[in-house]
């Protein structure tokens, strides 16, 4: 048959249409084919894909043909029975190719096919290598569309169907703002610009889950291209304990400096390996000074104003403790204050971390004027 009895409507649909097409009559030769199954087949500019194939049997044997009968691909694929899908190899590349295959007869009554082809490859290798097997929710999605998502998505939003995230903007599944109250989609947005420039983002989000629920997200965007695609994938981890533990560090320390101020008590922090030491500021002032005008501090601090006669006995005492003989550090002594006088001083401490080895590294402790 020749084309040029079909009607220029057609052919310019045809030819504009945003995927790959193929009319072919019913003995499955083909007839015409579009400018993007050139690119799906990496034809090269100068060549027309009619040039290289005569019949979609030439391409597409039986021997090739795969089922989609597993949890590997989303709904709609498996569901589309007038569909067949191929794995062929295309220069050097494996591609995973959707025909879907429709009839439609001309003003002559002959019998013709038109097949669009998608690329499924991204989805099918994507999945293969770490989709169904990942601890974190994983998105595949272009600039601003949901394209898939793995079951471990589903539990950590509390979906039951990936139908219900895919095809949607991935700014849904957050609150309207951020925990800085800048717009989510927004923000987004600006990330997944990011990562199409190349950048790799990793950042705190709060996420929503179906039943309205926030809950607090590290998210990291990374661009990749598979099968020829430009996509982001994105991978998601639930940080909501990690986020509880700092509030609940954050309220210690808080309760913890009030209980400084209130017994006023010095505070430490010694390096036993290198000697350095953080003083408070209230460690300075027990004994008379600014904590500026000791700086910079190291143990040999703490040593020239301690009574000369009770240092001996803070060291073995010290010495006992570094040898695990007694749970916590405890010693009273004198201190010279800066107007000459002595000061007596409780020191309690306990050694924290230590090497690998086994020697103390890390100390922390209080003084308290008695």
């Amino acid at each position: 048959m020749d084309i040029k009895n079909l009607s220029i409507d057609l052919i310019t649909f045809l030819s504009n249409y945003h995927e790959p097409i193929i009319l072919t009559d019913e003995k499955d030769n083909i007839l015409w084919s579009n400018n993007k199954v050139n690119e799906i087949f990496e034809i090269e500019q100068d060549k027309n894909f009619l040039d290289k194939y005569k019949n979609l049997n030439e391409i597409f044997k039986e021997s090739n043909q795969i089922k989609i009968d597993n949890d590997l691909f989303i709904e709609e694929f498996k569901a589309n029975s007038n569909s067949f899908y191929y794995e062929i190899k295309i220069k050097a590349n494996y591609k995973i190719l959707e025909l879907t295959k429709s009839f439609f007869h001309t003003q002559d009554n002959i019998k013709l096919s038109i097949i669009t082809i998608k690329d499924l490859s991204y989805y099918f290798y994507a999945k293969n290598i770490f989709f169904e097997f990942a601890s974190d929710a994983i998105f595949i999605m272009d600039k601003n569309i949901l394209l898939d998502c793995n079951t471990k998505t589903l539990k950590m939003f509390g979906y039951k169907k990936k139908d219900e995230i895919i095809g949607k903007p991935p700014y849904l599944f957050s609150p309207p703002t951020q925990f800085d109250w800048k717009d989510s989609k927004e923000k987004a947005l600006d990330k997944i610009e990011r990562a199409l420039n190349g950048e790799v983002p990793t950042f705190d989000w709060l996420a929503k889950k179906k039943n309205g629920q926030t809950f607090w997200a590290e998210i990291t965007l990374k661009k990749v291209t598979l099968a020829g695609e430009e996509i982001i994938l994105a991978v998601v981890k639930d940080i909501s304990e990690k986020k509880l533990n700092e509030q609940k560090i954050i309220e210690y320390n808080q309760k913890l400096q009030n209980f400084i101020e209130a017994t006023n008590a010095g505070t430490w922090e010694w390096n036993i390996q290198t000697g350095e030491v953080t003083f408070n500021e209230i460690w300075a002032n027990i004994i008379g000074y600014r904590l500026e005008e000791l700086l910079p501090t190291s143990i040999k601090t703490w040593e020239s104003l301690t009574h000369p006669d009770d240092l001996k006995k803070t060291y073995e005492i010290l010495e006992k403790h570094f040898k695990g003989e007694t749970p916590f550090y405890e010693c009273e002594f004198r201190m010279k204050h800066k107007d000459g006088s002595w000061v007596w001083i409780l020191d309690k401490g306990k050694v924290v971390s230590w090497t690998e080895d086994g020697k103390p590294l890390m100390m922390c402790g209080t003084h308290a004027n008695i």
